[in-house]
């Protein structure tokens, strides 16, 4: 039999599965517990008991959190349910006249809760498969709107490749007519996009300088044609060739003489239209015929309402002039395409700003928008080119729907089953049409889900919702690597992930919402190597829903909100904040959806409706008072006058250590009869750990000291505590360190004294 007393002096590696437990050899084990339940590791090593939660406002009804980061100290939580937004900031909800501040959505909470989210300075985008994407703004500290993302020429889905199908337009400006030869059209193509690409410009003449020209003629140069709209006094053609958009232009002097002392020529030249007309689909009559409002003019060679046989005019050109008169024209081209997004194609999943585009993802292909013009879709240029700085398309290679895109140096891209990064291909360019590249990294899968980003890595949840994967770029491998963050506590994720918030101040904490109503943390530093789970249940009967972080007031540190569920309720809530150094004891709330009262000294407190007959327990001017239950009409009743009371549901609290390796003569002490006949327990400003050992109740750090006046709040305890436990010999020795009142503590240390047996 040997004696030893091995100290625990960091708790940093959190809650370690029962996979784990036999692994004396991993140095995780000796940092790490069986169970961390309602405590917190520290980066510094030590466990701090987890804060409460304190109750904010009713919710109207089941809702999700999302986040809205304006600025470091102006951050909004909107409370996201069927039908509306709500706001709140600042510990509390924005009114308007005495009510909740409150605008019109069109989602379900089904959609609610797949909703995809990124923000660009007072602007949040939101982004549902199967409605129209939107954009958030803030139009003051106290206002939103929502308005609906109308894309503008783009992105259209690959051109029609059957030559026998042909579309014909009554118009080419305005309101007009689609009409088709086949069944092409539905119902759900209201709202999106049509673009129909010129027959045929053979028959228009090609500019060409020093011809005589008259006015209402026709003309092309690069794709583009041009009416006569004036001639100079030369009455021929200019030597600068139309090249411009819209309006009209000259493309020489006008009047004057050449070096030769003849008239210089010059022509006036109105833009009629390009190859490409874009329609915006407006009404639909049947399978072969829509309506429509033109957006970009159509060629007027799409139309088939207008007998060109004696020669070429625009369609509103009246009278009609005969014009190289002979020439039979077949009108309507097969060269269209469909808008990729509409109510019957669906829309975009998620997004992205990067690179100063808006990136968004349908399924498995990827659009982004022109550069600076975050609702500009278009392909061209104003010239007719496709430029590095025009909208692009691409296709990842995966059939696989993109369920996340994060920017960073690259563009992340999470799918079904892999994850991609995109780039330029030439890296000397930037990313545009014609320079990018996609590359397969990993092969985790994602959940349709938010990421969070944390120092440039994407941590999102794994497509089978039981992990937490971290996506990020190794420079020693020159490649982005997804390893499993819940890789050493894979229990953690039995419930399943339902959603992420970092609260990267102060101690740098990964919050998980399970799938039971309760919360997962993780101190999270990848550059420290700290990795270390623990489970915060909520208070019995109290379900989380849904979380995210903001910062607060003071933009010093990340606030966690919550959405709880109790009884039929939904509630909002905020978790009160980790205990530091310069912290006041009693501002810090150790119970759930507590309330707070100060003021005047006081024995009832009124208007607790949402714990109404529930069991409390109550702090009354620092001291523990006990639990009360809340009468039916909301009043708590104090046992003395107090002008600062915290009450609120109890959760709970309790770490189980692993079991001692240290000690064996013969080897591991893992598994051998041992008796642990002492404890040290190193804390700071402590009161109220309970101490088990063996299974039996060893004692409590007292909430009272005999040195201490009855009415005077109990100063906490610092420093080594020691118990002297009895029990017999067992091979489990269990020592569980429990928080049975509500009031804030830290563990720095423990030290077990024990006896081991040979076997």
């Amino acid at each position: 039999m040997s004696t030893v007393s091995p100290r625990q002096t960091s708790f940093n590696g959190g809650q370690i599965s029962p996979r784990m437990q036999g692994r004396i050899d991993q140095n995780i084990y000796s940092i790490s517990v069986e169970q961390m339940v309602g405590w917190l590791p520290l980066l510094q090593g030590p466990a701090e008991a987890a804060p409460g939660f304190q109750f904010i406002e009713k919710c109207k009804q089941a809702a999700r959190c999302i986040p809205f980061e304006f600025n470091v100290t102006q951050g909004y939580v909107i409370e996201a349910g069927a039908g509306y937004f709500r706001f709140w900031t600042n510990g509390g909800q924005i009114l308007s006249g005495g009510a909740p501040y409150e605008i019109a959505t069109p989602y379900t909470y089904d959609q609610v809760k797949r909703l995809f989210y990124v923000q660009s300075a007072d602007v949040l985008y939101l982004f549902h498969p199967d409605v129209q994407p939107r954009k958030l703004t803030r139009t003051s500290a106290t206002t939103f709107t929502l308005t609906a993302i109308e894309f503008k020429q783009g992105p259209f889905e690959r051109q029609n490749r059957d030559e026998g199908v042909i579309v014909s337009a009554s118009g080419v400006t305005g309101s007009i007519t689609l009409s088709c030869n086949a069944a092409i059209f539905a119902a759900g193509d209201v709202g999106g996009l049509f673009r129909i690409e010129a027959g045929d410009l053979g028959d228009i003449p090609s500019w060409e300088p020093g011809i005589t020209i008259a006015v209402g003629q026709l003309r092309q140069w690069s794709d583009r044609v041009y009416r006569c709209a004036g001639v100079g006094a030369g009455g021929k053609t200019g030597t600068v060739p139309p090249i411009h958009g819209e309006g009209v232009e000259w493309d020489g002097m006008g009047s004057g003489t050449d070096i030769n002392n003849k008239a210089a020529g010059g022509v006036q030249w109105e833009y009629l239209h390009d190859r490409f007309g874009i329609v915006q689909i407006t009404g639909f009559t049947d399978a072969e015929t829509v309506t429509g409002t033109v957006q970009r003019r159509l060629p007027f060679t799409a139309s088939g309402t207008y007998d060109y046989t004696g020669g070429y005019r625009p369609p509103e050109e009246t009278p009609w002039e005969p014009i190289e008169t002979g020439v039979a024209y077949a009108y309507g081209t097969w060269r269209w395409a469909f808008g990729a997004f509409s109510p019957r194609r669906g829309w975009p999943s998620c997004g992205a700003i990067w690179q100063e585009r808006l990136i968004v993802a349908k399924d498995s292909t990827i659009d982004g928008s022109v550069i600076g013009d975050f609702e500009n879709m278009a392909a061209y240029n104003e010239f007719g080119a496709i430029t590095l700085d025009m909208a692009f398309r691409v296709t990842i290679p995966n059939p696989n729907p993109i369920r996340w895109l994060m920017a960073e140096t690259r563009l992340m891209i999470g799918t079904a089953i892999a994850e991609y990064v995109m780039g330029p291909s030439n890296a000397a360019s930037g990313i545009g049409p014609g320079n990018i590249a996609i590359d397969m990294q990993s092969n985790a899968g994602s959940a349709i889900q938010n990421p969070v980003m944390i120092d440039g890595r994407a941590v999102f949840v794994q497509s089978a919702k039981r992990k937490i994967v971290e996506f990020g770029y190794q420079l020693q491998r020159d490649r982005y690597e997804a390893p499993d963050l819940t890789r050493f506590a894979d229990d953690i994720g039995d419930p399943g992930f339902v959603e992420l918030a970092w609260a990267k101040e102060t101690e740098k904490h990964l919050w998980a919402c399970r799938g039971d109503g309760t919360l997962a943390a993780a101190l999270y530093l990848p550059t420290e190597q700290a990795l270390g789970w623990a489970v915060r249940k909520l208070a019995p009967g109290l379900s989380a829903k849904s979380i995210c972080t903001i910062s607060d007031e003071a933009g010093e540190r990340a606030e966690l909100w919550c959405i709880a569920q109790l009884g039929s309720e939904h509630l909002m809530l905020r978790m009160s904040r980790v205990r530091h150094s310069s912290d006041d004891d009693s501002d810090i709330i150790m119970s759930d959806a507590a309330g707070v009262y100060e003021g005047s000294p006081v024995t009832t407190i009124s208007d607790i409706d949402w714990l109404q007959g529930r069991e409390v327990e109550i702090l009354a001017d620092g001291k523990y008072a006990g639990l009360k239950t809340v009468s039916a009409a909301g009043v708590l009743t104090l046992p003395y006058a107090a002008s600062k009371v915290t009450f609120g549901l109890p959760f709970p609290a309790y770490m189980d250590l692993l079991e001692p390796e240290a000690g064996g003569d013969n080897g591991p002490a893992q598994g051998k009869k041992k008796r642990i006949f002492r404890v040290h327990m190193r804390v700071w400003r402590s009161m109220a750990l309970a101490l088990e050992v063996h299974g039996q109740d060893v004692g409590v750090l007292p909430v009272q000291r005999s040195d201490s006046p009855f009415n005077e709040a109990f100063t906490p305890l610092t420093g080594e505590q020691i118990f002297e436990p009895g029990g017999e010999h067992d091979r489990r020795a269990r020592v569980r360190v429990s928080r049975v009142a509500p009031h804030p503590a830290t563990l720095l240390a423990i030290t077990h004294y024990m006896t081991v047996e040979q076997r």
